[in-house]
């Protein structure tokens, strides 16, 4: 299982932070420790927004939680804190991700399959 975390600032968004649950760890922490360690920003505890079935390859299988949180922070920069594993962050509308045309194409698996399930906007 793999937690994925949207945060919301204004009409922006931030299409988050994943990783794995640890032994013993709640969803919500899950999500709120992997935005701290991967992006550098502290969030309010996360809200489920639905999950997705994601099935990867033959060896991989993965049950997406997709959350919702706001930053603590009001003007929050996200930070490249796992430089060999992100290229970097951005903040961009909902619309630019899943609406037509959108230029942040492909999508990466789970984010596909989000867009494919019809789920609106969380905020």
């Amino acid at each position: 299982m793999s937690v994925f975390a949207f945060l919301s600032t204004h009409s922006l968004f931030f299409p988050g932070s994943t990783g794995h649950l640890e032994v013993g760890e709640e969803w919500a922490e899950c999500g709120a420790r992997e935005v701290l360690e991967e992006a550098g920003i502290a969030i309010t505890p996360p809200q489920f927004v639905t999950a997705t079935n994601d099935v990867f390859d033959s060896d991989k299988h993965y049950v997406t939680i997709f959350t919702h949180a706001t930053c603590i922070d009001e003007d929050p920069t996200a930070r490249r804190m796992e430089p060999d594993k992100c290229a970097g962050w951005e903040w961009v509308t909902w619309e630019e991700v899943f609406g037509e045309g959108s230029v942040h194409r492909p999508l990466f698996l789970p984010m596909l399959n989000l867009a494919k399930s019809g789920t609106k906007r969380p905020w």
